[in-house]
């Protein structure tokens, strides 16, 4: 498996399968407004896009689509495609920005993950993150002169304290 940078830390790419999977359950559970429409098969085609703009990395990725091809690869109307990616937006799965032109209209529009698409991702991979334990398996044991050093600290400690108990005790 192919190892990607995230946020400090590396950690294996996941799978597409196991992103869409992801997705396809939460969806409806995090957005339960986006169940009963194609918002889902929009949101998964730009989630296999952005997977394969970013070669499995999705955080930086960053894809750019007309509103008009998306609309052909679901079978749907144009005007239909720009209500579903402003609920995408709204329910913060994508973000989306489309430049206006001198003329007015609009540019083709880019496509990133949004904040809810990172907790999902945040989510699988936590999962998968290895864990790490508090001590290392290698411990050391100590030499004889260690141990003597350290008897040596000690009975000097214990001398130091009942001088000063006993001078306390003198005191009142």
């Amino acid at each position: 498996m192919e190892r990607a940078f995230f946020k400090g830390s590396n950690v294996q790419h996941l799978s597409l399968d196991t992103i869409v999977s992801a997705l396809w359950y939460q969806l409806p559970r995090r957005s339960p407004k986006l169940r009963r429409n194609a918002a889902p098969y929009l949101l998964r085609g730009l989630v296999s896009k952005l997977y394969g703009v970013g070669k499995g990395n999705l955080w930086g990725a960053q894809v750019r689509a007309s509103q008009a091809s998306l609309a052909k690869d679901l079978g749907v109307s144009r005007q239909w495609t720009n209500e579903l990616i402003q609920r995408l937006v709204t329910a913060r799965w994508l973000c989306y920005h489309a430049p206006r032109l001198p003329d007015g209209h609009f540019e083709v529009g880019f496509f990133k993950i949004g904040p809810q698409l990172q907790r999902l991702l945040s989510a699988l991979l936590g999962s998968r993150r290895a864990k790490f334990r508090v001590n290392t398996t290698r411990q050391l044991i100590p030499t004889k002169q260690d141990v003597e050093k350290n008897l040596l600290f000690l009975k000097t400690l214990q001398e130091q304290l009942a001088a000063k108990l006993s001078q306390k005790k003198t005191i009142r």
